[in-house]
């Protein structure tokens, strides 16, 4: 059977219910919805949007943009790409058993 959940619940009533269905879930607290420290592809995408959109640069087809990006990325340096990811893994295990503050 599926279970379907009314649309409007706020989070506490959904937090009840899920208890209630002894469904496992994340609290909010172990699993911040904005921590840009644990999601480094959001900054990957912020300084990509930068470059293309630089000095006010403007597509007139998606094939131009789909080009320009494509020419973006080739121009980005690898290392930069990889140190962005690098530690990802021990800052996850960290803010798991420290809590979130300990990685910002």
């Amino acid at each position: 059977p599926t279970l379907k959940l009314p649309t409007m619940l706020n989070a506490h009533a959904t937090t009840t219910l899920l208890e209630d269905l002894e469904i496992p879930y994340m609290p909010r607290d172990k699993n911040p919805p904005n921590c840009p420290q644990l999601i480094p592809i959001k900054k990957f995408w912020a300084i990509l949007k930068k470059k293309v959109y630089k000095d006010g640069w403007e597509a007139s087809s998606f094939r131009m943009l789909k080009q320009h990006i494509t020419s973006i990325l080739s121009q980005l340096d690898n290392d930069f790409c990889q140190r962005l990811f690098s530690g990802l893994k021990s800052k996850l295990r960290i803010a798991a058993v420290n809590g979130i503050l300990s990685v910002i």
